[in-house]
């Protein structure tokens, strides 16, 4: 029993260090966001995005955070980096999309919400492919 359940990053890990970090981070505040709006919906489809959110949240931390081992196998792991990597892909295509709509009235509005919806899966994507070319 000497495996971690959890890879914490550091700074010295090819793979790892500051983006990984920020990337595990925003996803720890995007499932507090998402668990706060499934508490408090404003209307009935929040419910639906604000658990999406939140489940993606936390796919993306173990995706990040689980080092494959014997008890979480390799193929799992991969599987679920790949799902990630998917569901990441999709959440930022959306967050361009609102962005997008949003920029034709209020560009100031525009920007900070592409930085609150656009930053977590960028930074991501980005920590997931730099994990893969580590391997």
């Amino acid at each position: 029993m000497s495996e971690t359940a959890v890879s914490i990053p550091r700074r010295r890990e090819r793979g790892g260090g500051l983006l990984l970090a920020a990337a595990v981070l925003l996803n720890v505040a995007l499932f507090g966001i998402g668990v706060y709006f499934e508490r408090h919906p404003r209307d009935s489809h929040d419910r639906w995005s604000a658990a999406g959110v939140a489940g993606v949240a936390l796919l993306n931390s173990a995706a990040l955070t689980v080092p494959p081992s014997r008890t979480a196998g390799a193929r799992f792991i991969a599987r679920a980096r790949r799902i990630a990597f998917l569901a990441n892909s999709l959440l930022l295509f959306v967050a361009l999309l609102i962005v997008g709509i949003e920029a034709l009235v209020d560009a100031r509005l525009a920007t900070l919400h592409g930085v609150a919806l656009g930053l977590p899966p960028l930074l991501t994507i980005a920590a997931l492919r730099r994990q893969a070319r580590a391997r």
